[in-house]
This record gives structure tokens, C-alpha cells and sequence, in this order.
């Protein structure tokens, strides 16, 4: 194996993470806000209200799914419902996802 069948792999993997459509773009993105979520206390954090929705209509249907998420990836699944229902749906799409695209990086790479 060359020098150039390195770079090349190199490479091709480089675009994979950047390529936003790609499955590895994916599960690195996914699994590095996982792990945000999951070792940061987003309640200590104070992020400013960017909410078209609310701005618009006064309401947001998505307002504390960030929160949700923070509290059902701590475990507080019971309060991360109280947040936003939103977590019901998201939780399983998210799961999916990463299944669906962990398991087409598999077969790519068999």
C-alpha cells in the first residue's frame, strides 16, 4: 500500500465528516451533541431567544426541547417530558438515524 492510497483514504474520509449528507457526517454530528447534552447541564447555560415562532405567533412549539433533550440524556426522563413533548418524537428519530447510518457505514466498509 502506497503513500497515495493513504492520502487518498485520508481524504475520502475528510469529505465523508464534511459532507453533511453523508452517514459519517451524521453519527459525528449526533454523537458529538450527544455528548454535549449529555455532560453539560444546559440549565447553567443562558443562550439568547432566537425563536422566529414565538416572535410571529407568541408561541414556539419546539421551545425547551433543548432543555429535553439535556435532561433525558442525564437520565430525568420524567422532567424532560415536562419540557417539551418533542422528545417522545425526537428520541427515536434520533436513534434511528444512527442506527440506519452506523449500519450502512458497516456495510460500505465490509
Amino acid at each position: 500500500m502506497g503513500t497515495s492510497f493513504i492520502n487518498h483514504r485520508t481524504s475520502d474520509f475528510l469529505y465523508q465528516c464534511l459532507s453533511l449528507g453523508s452517514p459519517l457526517a451524521r453519527v459525528v454530528t449526533l454523537s458529538i451533541g450527544i455528548g454535549v447534552l449529555a455532560f453539560v447541564d444546559a440549565g447553567s447555560l443562558r443562550f439568547p431567544d432566537l425563536c422566529i415562532w414565538e416572535r410571529i405567533f407568541g408561541y414556539c412549539p419546539a421551545d425547551g426541547t433543548t432543555r429535553a433533550l439535556n435532561a433525558f440524556f442525564h437520565g430525568e426522563w420524567e422532567q424532560s417530558i415536562r419540557y417539551n413533548l418533542n422528545i417522545l418524537l425526537m428520541i427515536p428519530m434520533i436513534a434511528g438515524i444512527l442506527v440506519v447510518d452506523m449500519l450502512t457505514l458497516i456495510k460500505r466498509n465490509n
